[in-house]
């Protein structure tokens, strides 16, 4: 058994290798990407503000669109690559107010909702989880862009925090096509998208969404809202413990 053993082991040392270059590969190639992207981003935008003729815009416009898409997609696989080290506890979970992600997604988002004829409206209330800031300001600026993503013109999403029944909740609301039931673990995979999705997502924002619930112990629930249309996205947290030095459930 001791051959055995020992070649099984060498083994998942190989997989726990390859895996661990895989990650800087694709963490080190979104990293390199981001720059040129955002400096393709920027052109475009100056290049639509120039004079130019009528029959250029569309193009610019496309040219702006795809920079937008392919720069987002860049910031996904960026965070794809660095959720498995946080996993293991590369940094420790604090006492967060999903109030306060809220309130930066108003700020960053609601220029950007206005832009695309979107209404992105806020009710919240403090609502104190366990967790890491940065992760769970990630879960939700990917629910708010895949909401305008998908939603049809013009939009209205609704993002809430409050705890229910003692447990702190995040969730985001759209009126837009919404998901089958048939097909809403399967839109939970990388890369997969719901059989009549319209937009230009990548299939890796509810993904990434899911990941980060399973990594705080939340429970991931897609619904569809009281008004029999769109899609209510809501991630329940555990009650945030008292004591500080409480861990993250495994």
């Amino acid at each position: 058994m001791k051959p055995l053993v020992a070649t099984v082991n060498q083994l998942f040392d190989r997989l726990n290798v390859a895996a661990a270059a895989q990650r800087a590969f694709v963490s080190d190639a979104a990293h390199q990407l981001r720059t040129p992207l955002a400096a393709l981003r920027t052109e475009s935008e100056l290049a639509l503000l120039e004079p130019h003729s009528e029959s250029m815009r569309p193009v610019l416009l496309n040219l702006k669109t795809s920079a937008d898409r392919a720069a987002h997609l860049a910031s996904q696989l960026l965070t794809l690559a660095r959720l498995d080290p946080e996993a293991r506890g590369s940094s420790k979970p604090v006492s967060v107010d999903l109030m306060d992600i809220a309130a930066d997604a108003a700020r960053e988002w609601s220029p950007r909702a206005f832009d695309v004829d979107a209404d992105l409206g806020f009710e919240l209330e403090p609502a104190t989880a366990r967790g890491r800031q940065w992760l769970l300001r990630e879960a939700l600026f990917n629910l708010i862009h895949n909401s305008l993503e998908y939603d049809s013109r013009p939009a209205r999403i609704t993002v809430r925090t409050r705890i229910s029944d003692g447990a702190p909740e995040l969730s985001v609301e759209d009126d837009g096509p919404g998901i089958p039931a048939s097909e809403r673990e399967r839109v939970l995979q990388r890369f997969v998208r719901g059989r009549d999705a319209q937009g230009k997502g990548s299939g890796l924002g509810l993904p990434i969404v899911a990941q980060i619930a399973e990594l705080h112990g939340a429970a991931l629930h897609l619904d569809v809202p009281d008004s029999g249309r769109g899609l209510l996205v809501r991630l329940r947290f555990p009650p945030a413990p008292r004591a500080e030095d409480k861990q993250l459930p495994a």
